[in-house]
């Protein structure tokens, strides 16, 4: 306080944390738009879940109502041992909650449309599955 700058920062801070969390990649855009264009309704972004262990993890792409998460990951930022036992580790951990992740790499540029009729049909054997919307 009393620096110059310090009450235009707090303003801005105030307004950035209350923004939704941006999208981390442009694969994840480009699933995002592809799901738009498949006619799917409109997932949560960077949804909040908090595991049994108390931590809390950011699903990308999310239908909380179906428990449906979607992560879109490049290899080479989930590449090696060490990062894809955490993303199995991650995923079973959701999987605890009635979650099911599905993960797409770079491969989905190719075609995100084919990317998004997978989701679709997943999604759709979700809803089938959860009828009432009461997904753990």
């Amino acid at each position: 306080r009393g620096k110059d700058g310090v009450r235009r920062i707090e303003r801005w801070l105030e307004v950035a944390l209350s923004r939704e969390r941006p999208a981390q990649s442009g694969l994840e855009l480009d699933l995002l738009a592809a799901l738009d264009r498949i006619g799917l309704p409109t997932p949560v972004r960077q949804h909040p879940l908090v595991l049994v262990d108390g931590e809390v993890v950011h699903i990308d792409i999310a239908w909380p109502d179906i428990g449906l998460g979607i992560e879109p990951g490049a290899m080479w930022w989930h590449g090696g041992d060490e990062q894809q036992r955490m993303d199995q580790s991650r995923d079973v951990a959701c999987g605890e909650l009635g979650w099911q992740i599905l993960r797409f790499d770079e491969r989905l540029k190719d075609d995100p449309m084919a990317a998004a009729a997978k989701v679709a049909r997943v999604h759709r054997i979700r809803a089938d599955s959860f009828p009432s919307q009461n997904c753990p």
